[in-house]
């Protein structure tokens, strides 16, 4: 199985982007995200949480609540700032965050955690195989993964607007990643874990207006990505693109990747 990619998957992601996205999932979305994970992070006994790629800290209260240490992890310092600040507002004080790139070795002993959590991050790695070699190895015995990430067909609406706007679909990265959990981190996860679970979710957005639908469409990866290659086009010509859609749903699909570290 081919688990490392030649060109580099990883991005950078920017707060006010990161933003935008999440408040409309929290105001437009059919289900929570935070309702599907609860089943499966909540109400069980957990000493030390890792999450990878917790951004800006969008769920770091709710894993934190779940444990007595909660360690988050990210590249990128903005959103880190953002994700400390959440944590103070929310008085969570036994909250730890640290810049860490996920394609290096992690700064932690082995077994040191019961909860290995990773949303919409994973797929962004260089080498999945070497992530979840990883993952495994931070996990003490009987501790969970959970992976989030998006399933095939996710968001396919956006490569209408990016056809009409930049007259492709999407960038080779964007392609690489939208399949990953289902076709890379499945596989591995069954193999190097013993067992998982897969879970897919549509949790598709209404959006109230052809701005909001295009002011999330800007603040994607897919668009940010295409702009660098593609040029700047004008907000009115993203306006007209996103006003030829059948209509303001955008398809969003996730999967639930869990496993439980085999006891030894």
């Amino acid at each position: 199985m081919k688990t490392m990619n030649k060109t580099s998957l990883a991005y950078d992601e920017q707060e006010k982007d990161l933003a935008i996205r999440i408040a409309a999932h929290k105001n437009y979305a059919s289900i929570k995200i935070e309702n599907l994970i609860a089943d499966f992070v909540c109400n069980k006994n957990r000493e030390r949480v890792c999450d990878i790629g917790c951004g800006s800290g969008n769920y770091s209260s709710l894993l934190s609540k779940q444990a007595k240490i909660y360690v988050g992890v990210d590249i990128n310092d903005e959103l880190l700032r953002r994700a400390r600040n959440t944590t103070i507002e929310a008085s969570n004080n036994n909250s730890i965050f640290m810049k860490w790139d996920m394609n290096d070795s992690f700064p932690f002993v082995d077994q040191s955690f019961d909860l290995v959590f990773s949303a919409f991050s994973a797929y962004y790695v260089n080498d999945a195989l070497q992530l979840v070699h990883r993952f495994h190895d931070l996990l003490n015995a009987a501790g969970n993964l959970c992976i989030l990430g998006p399933a095939p067909g996710n968001a396919f609406e956006l490569d209408q607007i990016s056809r009409i706007v930049f007259g492709k679909s999407a960038t080779n990265e964007k392609d690489a990643r939208l399949n990953r959990i289902k076709n890379e981190f499945l596989p591995l996860t069954k193999k190097i874990f013993g067992g998982c679970v897969l879970k897919e979710f549509d949790i598709s957005l209404v959006f109230p207006s052809v701005h909001e639908y295009s002011q999330y469409y800007m603040a994607t990866p897919q668009f940010k990505e295409l702009l660098t290659e593609g040029g700047a086009p004008d907000k009115s010509t993203v306006v007209g693109a996103v006003g030829k859609l059948s209509s303001l749903r955008l398809t969003k699909k996730v999967l639930l990747l869990g496993a439980e570290r085999a006891r030894v």
